[in-house]
């Protein structure tokens, strides 16, 4: 069924078309929400500035027999870009594994 939907059926197998898709069509909501959506980015910048300006002290960052010094917000930085990379690598290795699971199950 998910296989279905994510081809673009319904679970009755007929096809997804503008007359049966359940959600609204965009109008102003969706300027609505994209202002929204600006409210809270705005936000949680605000919070990462204040965060970075308050801790901006060196700290030395030890593993094994190698050591690092820099500021906090730099290397919390660098930290949330690896973390993204990974992420990206996994959803990418998820992503061809369920392609090849669905491209078997059809031939």
């Amino acid at each position: 069924m998910l296989v279905d939907a994510l081809r673009g059926f319904h679970g009755l197998g007929r096809p997804v078309t503008n007359e049966s898709k359940s959600f609204p069509r965009r109008s102003d909501n969706g300027a609505l929400m994209r202002f929204i959506y600006l409210l809270i980015l705005l936000v949680v910048l605000a919070a990462v500035v204040v965060f970075a300006v308050q801790n901006n002290e060196a700290v030395t960052l030890r593993y094994l027999d190698r050591s690092l010094s820099s500021t906090l917000p730099v290397l919390i930085a660098v930290v949330y870009v690896l973390g993204m990379l990974t992420g990206w690598t996994v959803v990418g290795f998820l992503r061809r594994s369920f392609r090849r699971v669905t491209e078997r199950r059809e031939h």
